[in-house]
């Protein structure tokens, strides 16, 4: 069953990423780099299939909650280290999910779907708040596309799984960050697209199974 989910979870993610890259018209400068950016798809894909079955079980709901979250996710880093942007057919992509598993949740276990579609709402909202509060005070230092991103997750994750989402992701961008500094590669001015954070703070979260 793990092997059949891991496979489930590459496809999903290459698929994700393949029609991004259709929708948008954004291609990478060369082929190596589009072959790297699908090898880097499908593996993270298949690990996250992997963990899941481990971390979840078998409940349809949450299986495909948190793999198509996944898939969202990298067509999110793929357009964001592209073009600085995530497209909102990606954010409300994610919305969509959400919706529909919890109508699943409500199919396979009745009112016990209630608490997590509340604790969803709930850590959307704060979530959203938070950073549209950052925003403000820094004048722009969080991008909208990164706030929506960020709010659909909080959907699919809710409070807890965000926080540990949040928290891995700003680690693994201050890490690059610091050796991008080092090596000179940029200056304190220059942003980093947040995408591709996003989707490697989502895998240590599987992986931690702070969800």
């Amino acid at each position: 069953m793990e092997w059949i989910v891991a496979g489930c979870g590459a496809v999903l993610t290459l698929a994700a990423v393949c029609i991004a890259r259709k929708k948008t018209g954004l291609e990478p400068s060369d082929r190596k780099k589009w072959l790297a950016a699908l090898l880097l798809a499908g593996v993270g894909g298949f690990a996250s299939g992997f963990l899941l079955i481990l971390r979840v079980g078998t409940y349809l709901p949450n299986l495909l909650r948190l793999l198509l979250l996944g898939a969202f996710l990298a067509a999110a880093a793929y357009t964001d280290a592209l073009s600085r942007r995530i497209p909102n057919q990606v954010v409300l992509g994610t919305a969509a999910v959400f919706a529909g598993c919890t109508l699943l949740d409500f199919l396979f276990s009745g009112m016990d779907a209630v608490a997590m579609m509340v604790n969803g709402l709930v850590s959307a909202g704060v979530f959203f708040l938070v950073f549209f509060l950052v925003r403000m005070a820094s004048h722009g230092g969080v991008g909208y596309g990164d706030i929506k991103m960020i709010t659909a997750a909080a959907l699919i994750f809710g409070v807890y799984g965000t926080f540990s989402f949040l928290l891995t992701s700003h680690v693994a961008a201050a890490l690059v960050a610091i050796v991008l500094l080092i090596c000179k590669k940029a200056s304190r001015k220059d942003g980093l697209p947040f995408g591709p954070f996003f989707y490697l703070g989502y895998l240590a979260t599987l992986l931690m199974g702070t969800f």
